[in-house]
């Protein structure tokens, strides 16, 4: 089934992106990414009056903030891994990765 418009597709394509950060499926991620990238162009272009589907912009930015949330999660933990693994070498640990925030409002 096609989804009717593309602020559907894209929470589709979102709702794919959760389920392969979920599973740490990292082909599924980056081909997940890749579809989320190419519905954005399709929801800029739409023109869909915000107050008609305010429900489901809320819902696409909810899952939005999922996804930005468990991208962070899975970062910490790698990096923290690396982390502990370097250690134990004795190597020198770089810390570059730093949580910045928020998803900005864009």
């Amino acid at each position: 089934m096609t989804p009717a418009n593309a602020l559907d597709q894209l929470i589709d394509c979102q709702g794919a992106l959760i389920h392969a950060l979920d599973l740490g499926d990292v082909s599924a991620v980056a081909h997940a990414t890749a579809q989320v990238a190419q519905v954005l162009d399709l929801v800029r272009h739409e023109h869909s009056a915000v107050h008609d589907d305010k429900g489901r912009f809320d819902y696409a930015l909810r899952q939005a903030e999922i996804a930005h949330s468990r991208v962070n999660s899975l970062t910490d933990r790698m990096a923290q891994r690396l982390h502990r693994a370097a250690q134990r070498r004795g190597a020198r640990v770089l810390e570059t990765y730093k949580n910045g925030g928020k998803l900005s409002s864009a």
